[in-house]
């Protein structure tokens, strides 16, 4: 860093945000059988220009026996059981309010709304392909990058101190089950090269500690020649998080020759932030001497990680919505398993302590140094479901993972992480 290269302190030059909404410990969870759904208290004065942003997880089931089970959006991941024709995995329906606590409006049953005190009702996910209608495999979880309240589709407004709820649209909340679970937890690394791939040659690299992130970014300079810069970013927010700090352009000594110090200079060309849009996907802002640089990058990915092995390993996972209760809670469970790998198609054999193995079968991707699992699973104890593996990382040894599952058998929606070693 400049200012450790320096022996200075470094200073940072802050970029004023629209205010971003927080939830309440920085989640909440919403029941699929309360009619009242959540709500909390906003401190302060809100309007259409300000955002939320969220992970979505859970799955509440709008029918008995966790049937007509469905994401943020509506969409089915766990298929009807009733009417005379049962939606299906990957459909939706919709209905119109008024009805019940629904106010006036079209909603998809089992999406979520979002309702802002004297203000009104929007649905916060649309049922589209990109929310899993029509696929056979739809998500369970959804994000809600930053977004303005204007953008979800609310008017101009402003108020003062309202009320802010979440409900699961439905009219009759009887024979429901399971929740939806709102995370704006700030725990997912940045550490990466992101690029723009209709941008050859220019990218940039971050390297995080969580709460600051180093900048390197490679540009093209007015003379054409390659140029590089840093940026020293300190983390503020939570949803949505930016990364905000000074930029610094640096000149030097030919690298041939022997080194400097006095040939060594640094000027400070302005601000720069990034602020994660999701997983893989985020803005980045930098002015260089007066001229505002304004990109949406992703990660690159630059060879598949090779997760092969047998790994002893920790899983502690959330269980909400199962057909025994006394299944739901938080656990714990010390497994071994064993990873195949074939090009994009993945295995993890689970033997768990009570003797009963689960094959996860699916599609690996990778994305930058992250990747993603999307799997079919089966246990010799009968149980049958999916499971959706993502921020895989890996490095000699070792593997970490966010781990989503819905158990067909069960009722069962799971959420948490799991990570895992190869012995020596």
């Amino acid at each position: 860093m400049i200012s450790k290269l320096l022996w200075f302190a470094a200073f940072v030059t802050g970029t004023s945000v629209a205010a971003s909404i927080s939830l309440p410990g920085g989640s909440l969870t919403v029941p699929g059988n309360g009619a009242g759904g959540v709500s909390f208290t906003y401190a302060g004065t809100l309007t259409q220009d300000d955002s939320i942003a969220f992970t979505q997880t859970g799955n509440p089931c709008l029918q008995p026996k966790g049937s007509y089970c469905s994401n943020g959006a509506g969409v089915l991941t766990v298929a009807a059981s009733l009417g005379a024709v049962p939606p299906p995995v990957g459909s939706s329906l919709s209905f119109t309010g008024p009805a019940g606590v629904m106010p006036a409006g079209t909603w998809t049953f089992g999406s979520l709304l979002l309702t802002i005190s004297g203000v009104g009702t929007v649905q916060v996910f649309a049922p589209n392909p990109g929310n899993g209608l029509g696929s056979a495999r739809p998500p369970e979880g959804l994000n809600l990058p930053a977004t303005a309240l204007s953008a979800l589709g609310f008017g101009n407004f402003t108020q003062t101190n309202p009320t802010i709820s979440f409900i699961v649209a439905d009219y009759n909340f009887g024979d429901n089950s399971g929740q939806f679970l709102l995370s704006q937890a700030a725990t997912t690394d940045v550490t990466d090269i992101w690029w723009t791939p209709a941008e050859s040659g220019w990218g940039m690299q971050l390297n995080s500690t969580g709460t600051f992130a180093f900048a390197t970014v490679f540009v093209y300079g007015t003379d054409g020649k390659p140029t590089w810069m840093i940026g020293e970013l300190t983390r503020t927010g939570v949803a949505p998080a930016t990364f905000a700090g000074p930029l610094y352009l640096t000149t030097g000594p030919y690298y041939g020759g022997a080194w400097d110090a006095n040939a060594f200079a640094y000027k400070e060309s302005g601000p720069m932030t990034f602020v994660p849009t999701s997983v893989t996907t985020g803005l980045v802002t930098y002015t260089v001497d007066g001229v505002v640089v304004n990109k949406s990058v992703l990660r690159e990915a630059l060879t598949q990680d090779d997760y092969s092995g047998s790994y002893t390993a920790t899983d502690t996972r959330t269980s909400t919505g199962c057909l025994d209760a006394a299944n739901n809670g938080t656990r714990t469970t010390a497994a071994t398993i064993q990873f195949t790998q074939n090009g994009p198609s993945m295995s993890a054999v689970w033997t768990l302590p009570n003797s009963n193995v689960c094959t996860h079968t699916g599609t690996f991707a990778q994305q930058g140094r992250m990747g993603t699992l999307s799997a079919d699973y089966s246990c010799t104890s009968g149980e049958t479901g999916t499971a959706t593996y993502s921020e895989m990382t890996a490095s000699i040894g070792i593997f970490r993972a966010r781990l989503q599952t819905h158990s067909a058998t069960l009722g069962c929606t799971t959420t948490g992480r799991v990570s895992g070693v190869i012995p020596n």
